[in-house]
């Protein structure tokens, strides 16, 4: 197969002869590893936390997720026994003061999260009406 030269956008090829038999270019598909680290950021994912008064490093967990776009991610974590009116931390991940589980804090078992997700600790509820006393099944009252 003969390839003629051709001048486009002010670059000129040289025209050349093709051999089936020579080395072809092959292409890949490659995961950016941004994006491969933020996808694998879920709920419950523990992390180590640098608490904002004392600047010391505390055990913590991811307690919620924003995704905007595919290397955006906004995370918010608790510190682990955190009580209601403690304040949780958000911050982009990855972040200075949130970082994963084992990476400032040592010897700290990182292998399965603490935290159920939100779809395992709300379970629909059976709601039962009676309309008449006479009808409803015993201890029902």
């Amino acid at each position: 197969m003969e390839y003629e030269g051709s001048l486009e956008n002010g670059i000129q090829s040289k025209p050349s002869k093709s051999d089936p038999a020579l080395p072809s270019v092959a292409f890949e598909a490659k995961l950016d590893e941004a994006v491969a680290e933020i996808e694998s950021v879920t709920v419950g994912l523990k992390v180590d936390l640098q608490d904002a008064l004392s600047g010391l490093w505390v055990p913590g967990q991811i307690s919620a997720l924003e995704r905007n776009g595919l290397k955006d991610l906004k995370v918010t974590a608790v510190k682990d026994g955190a009580l209601d009116t403690d304040t949780p931390i958000t911050a982009n991940w990855p972040a200075e003061t949130i970082v994963r589980c084992g990476e400032k804090i040592q010897d700290r078992p990182c292998d399965k999260p603490d935290i159920e997700p939100p779809s395992a600790k709300h379970k629909p509820l059976d709601i039962k009406i009676c309309f008449a006393i006479e009808s409803c099944p015993e201890g029902f009252i």
